[in-house]
């Protein structure tokens, strides 16, 4: 755990552009969730993101963006009706769900 980093807000926008970049239309909105959000917190240096998108089978097409982008894509992974994908990343590990 580390103490709050106001750069996980501005890396969290910053991941969020670059995915309405790679999905176009299909990507309606991003939510940072989890503890870096909350400001003045302890934190897993993990940004966790919800994208909202039109729909799964449009998300299903736009897989191949999401893995250019570094995402490893996990499908369902457990929850019908979600997709999961990870991205490791030397600084910040992030996660959509």
């Amino acid at each position: 755990m580390l103490p709050h980093d106001p750069q996980w807000a501005e890396k969290a926008a910053a991941e969020a552009n670059a995915l309405a970049l790679a999905m176009g239309p299909t990507l309606l909105t991003v939510h940072h969730v989890g503890s870096t959000a909350v400001p003045g917190i302890r934190a897993k240096p993990i940004l966790d993101l919800i994208p909202v998108v039109t729909s799964l089978p449009e998300l299903e097409r736009r897989r191949a963006d999401l893995e250019a982008l570094g995402y490893e894509w996990w499908g369902e992974f457990g929850l019908p009706g979600r997709r999961y994908c990870t991205k490791a990343d030397p600084v910040t590990a992030r996660r959509l769900v």
